[in-house]
């Protein structure tokens, strides 16, 4: 038995550089003004923030962002309600959990009470839920049916892709508030860094608009 930390892995980004993706970006969003003949080297970063400014949104939708996620199932049941989204989830049905190691996600343990008390009622638990699991398939219980006895807490890998509006005006903005769960909030934080790396104009413009500090 082992625990681990979420991890997020951006895949697939295939843009040389920031300014790249917003050329693209200007050149869809300009096919509603038909003002192709402005465009310059440096006009897409005016374009971009200006269609921001406007919320017009829309042209977002052209460009996809993945993630390979790890995080523990109660995180990835709040994940999957996105319905702008495809994921791609690691089955506790298929993967026999008796056959590898069991790790969970360490922040089932909130920092504010990550005591060794704490952690040992934690890791008690998690054992003896990680064992009945193993006994119930000795027992002859198919391993789809013994699942259910495995907590949130257990690591779980998720691939997902969601366009750019659905990153920055839903997915991030929701799951950053401080009504969201601490973990996710943490995740996010992880997926906010990824983005800041590949493209900071346009993730501090959505921030900006939508009062995010990163």
């Amino acid at each position: 038995m082992k625990k681990i930390e979420q991890s997020v892995e951006l895949a697939f980004w295939n843009y040389s550089s920031e300014k790249e993706l917003l050329k693209k970006l200007e050149k869809i969003g300009r096919t509603s003004y038909q003002s192709f003949g402005k465009i310059t080297e440096e006009s897409c970063f005016q374009f971009i923030k200006m269609i921001i400014d406007r919320k017009h949104f829309g042209i977002f939708e052209h460009e996809i962002l993945s993630f390979d996620i790890v995080t523990n199932r109660g995180i990835t049941h709040e994940l999957v309600r996105h319905r702008m989204a495809s994921f791609v989830q690691e089955s506790t049905r298929y993967v026999g959990y008796n056959n590898k190691e069991f790790e969970y996600i360490t922040d089932i343990v909130p920092d504010a009470t990550s005591d060794a008390q704490s952690n040992d009622l934690v890791n008690g638990y998690m054992l003896q839920a990680y064992n009945i699991y193993c006994k119930l398939i000795e027992l002859g219980v198919h391993r789809q049916l013994a699942r259910d006895l495995l907590p949130h807490a257990l690591k779980s890998s998720i691939f997902i892709t969601a366009n750019l509006r659905e990153w920055l005006t839903v997915i991030l903005p929701l799951r950053l508030d401080k009504s969201a769960h601490p973990t996710m909030r943490k995740l996010m934080k992880m997926i906010l860094y990824e983005m800041n790396e590949i493209f900071p104009f346009l993730l501090g413009q959505f921030l900006r608009v939508y009062n995010i500090e990163l």
